[in-house]
């Protein structure tokens, strides 16, 4: 059966809250939470995370582990961020 667990930003994992610079604070959604589920037996669980700012999922990411799978998905958020930055100044 899939477990899940929340991580807040800046507890168990600080080095997720580095790679979003700033920006989840700046707008005054708050800090980043991660939602992580695993699935699969013991000797081969599969791990799928999702950041959410301010009640909203902003990124999901997969990994054999769960840091693995946080960083997964903190780095689709900080990919699209940069891209949606690129096109407002286009």
């Amino acid at each position: 059966m899939p477990r899940s667990s929340s991580t807040p930003s800046g507890s168990a994992y600080p080095w997720t809250e580095d790679a979003l610079p700033g920006t989840h604070r700046a707008d005054g959604r708050g800090a980043p939470v991660y939602e992580v589920t695993e699935t699969g037996p013991d000797h081969s669980k599969r791990f799928e995370a999702t950041v959410v700012i301010g009640g909203e999922r902003v990124g999901v990411g997969l990994g054999s582990s769960k840091k693995q799978a946080e960083i997964a998905a903190c780095a689709r958020v900080v990919v699209c961020a940069a891209v949606i930055q690129v096109i407002h100044r286009a």
